[in-house]
């Protein structure tokens, strides 16, 4: 659903990195402000920030009264408001990453920035929070208002509200099931023992007895490949004395990062089933800012079930890397067989979670499925990214389906009807748009038309750089990959293109084969 000058502002969450430093490269900030220190500084309120750095500074390249060498291009003014309006009170910053970390805090209600109480913090919605940093008295406070709603629905065009249930009230009525709910029926999906021996790996604690059956998934992306992942996690000897690695519980891998023959299958790294250590991999924390399920979950259960009793997922390839059906398939079935368990065990103890109610737990008022990052967002880590957190619902769904028909016996399964083969129909030679799809023919190609280049296959994200003229020559070694864009059609992922930054999506659409 759109943003909208009523949305509560610390609900719009943060931006990818990745439109954060693109932001401040196009409009030519200085180059500490792009970086991922200062976007981690912003946390959660990023996108907000940015739109703020664009209204005070141009960010960081064009000031009115305030001045470059404070480092303060959110013109942020001592103690109040008694210099708004005139030229001085301008506080001087050590560094770009500091006054982030300050208009942060400082719109997020934190006391200390004003004489009395910190006016941000009754403040609400985008309206609120413009309306005070940018008084009407001195300001275009309703153009400024609409300037951020409008950018906003451009850098998160999903963007969605957190579910919120109330801490007090009435607890709410559980569902009845409409026929009986039988648990254990669910079969375990096929997974491969690869479990990392702890002399290949110490990225772990031992922080207690682990459930025998994990009370949460939680949905990772590995940025990585699941042979490469498999491998890094079995050379880490030394995790504890360097600080760096990682141990989660399984992989599954996905065709475009790992092919076809690794599609859907599942990697068991560090189970419960497997462990006898007591290890509690380096796989959901650090906890920080942890925010919607995560942060019920951490106020139920404490940060150290966080890594001990979850189950955490990742699925291979990069942040923007597209799912497939047999990668669809493989998550779907382990996240309805780790939910029936689940379910078993809080039957014992009279409190219902099955099909009818999946993913709610409605005795502990939180999802059983969780983003990596709503227990990590105040560092920065925006995981499992877009692709999968725009597919969980359908994966969900999947998942219901299965318990379903497990649990009740209701689904009954449909024989496959005989299949009829259509006659083979050759293609043309060249590019063409088949059925709403792009096919590109093999060799090099030129641009049609003035066109940007995406971070994203996604025509409202954050172009990389400027326009790419039309009768520009690519060749096919500069196209690293065809991927599915957001509009249904095909782009090409571009490496080694003269102006444009590696890894840059670009609509196929905008191509044509070149002249033999």
């Amino acid at each position: 659903m759109p943003i909208t000058r009523n949305t509560p502002f610390r609900d719009v969450g943060p931006v990818p990195f990745a439109v954060w430093n693109n932001t401040v490269s196009r409009y030519g900030g200085r180059g500490a402000l792009g970086t991922e220190a200062a976007w981690k500084a912003a946390g959660t309120l990023s996108a907000v920030l940015l739109r703020i750095l664009i209204q005070e500074s141009s960010v960081d390249t064009d000031y009115k009264w305030n001045s470059n060498a404070n480092n303060n291009p959110y013109n942020i003014r001592v103690k109040g408001y008694a210099n708004e309006g005139k030229p001085e009170g301008y506080i001087k910053f050590d560094n770009l990453v500091a006054a982030t970390k300050a208009a942060a805090e400082r719109i997020d209600g934190a006391a200390g920035y004003f004489d009395g109480p910190n006016p941000y913090a009754s403040c609400v919605t985008i309206a609120d929070v413009l309306t005070t940093y940018a008084p009407p008295k001195w300001n275009d406070t309703e153009g400024l208002i609409t300037k951020m709603v409008d950018q906003l629905n451009v850098w998160l065009p999903n963007w969605s509200p957190p579910v919120y249930v109330p801490s007090t009230g009435e607890e709410p009525v559980e569902q009845e099931p409409s026929v009986a709910v039988t648990f254990g029926k669910v079969p375990k999906p096929p997974s491969q023992n690869r479990y990392i021996p702890s002399r290949n790996n110490t990225a772990w604690n031992d922080l207690g007895k682990r459930l025998a059956v994990p009370n949460a998934f939680v949905l990772h992306r590995m940025e990585g490949s699941l042979n490469g992942t498999d491998e890094y996690f079995n050379d880490m000897p030394n995790a504890r004395q360097t600080g760096n690695g990682g141990l989660t519980n399984i992989g599954v891998g996905v065709a475009a990062m790992d092919g076809n023959a690794l599609a859907g299958v599942i990697y068991e790294w560090n189970t419960p089933e497997l462990d006898s250590e007591n290890r509690a991999g380096w796989a959901n924390g650090r906890v920080s800012g942890a925010y919607g399920d995560g942060a019920k979950y951490v106020d139920r259960f404490g940060i150290d079930a966080v890594n001990r009793d979850t189950e955490s997922c990742e699925i291979s390839g990069q942040l923007s890397t597209p799912l497939d059906e047999a990668s669809r398939t493989a998550i779907a079935a382990r996240l309805a067989w780790r939910a029936d368990q689940y379910g078993a065990v809080l039957a014992k103890k009279g409190e219902q979670f099955d099909y009818s109610t999946f993913p709610y737990i409605p005795s502990q008022s939180r999802n059983f499925t969780i983003w990596h990052q709503e227990f990590t967002i105040g560092t920065g880590k925006t995981c499992p990214g877009p692709v999968v957190m725009q597919e969980t619902a359908a994966l969900i769904a999947r998942a219901k389906v299965i318990l379903e028909k497990y649990q009740t016996g209701s689904v009954t399964p449909q024989p496959e009807p005989e299949p009829v083969y259509a006659a083979a129909a050759p293609i043309p030679a060249g590019s063409q748009n088949l059925n709403g799809y792009i096919f590109l023919a093999p060799g090099g190609k030129t641009v049609q038309a003035d066109t940007y280049p995406f971070v994203y296959a996604d025509k409202n994200s954050v172009p990389t750089g400027p326009k790419l003229k039309k009768g520009t020559k690519i060749t096919q070694d500069q196209i690293q990959q065809y991927v599915q864009g957001s509009d249904g059609a095909i782009w090409v992922v571009l490496v080694g293109v003269p102006g444009v930054k590696d890894f840059s999506r670009f609509p196929a659409a905008s191509l044509i084969k070149d002249a033999a």
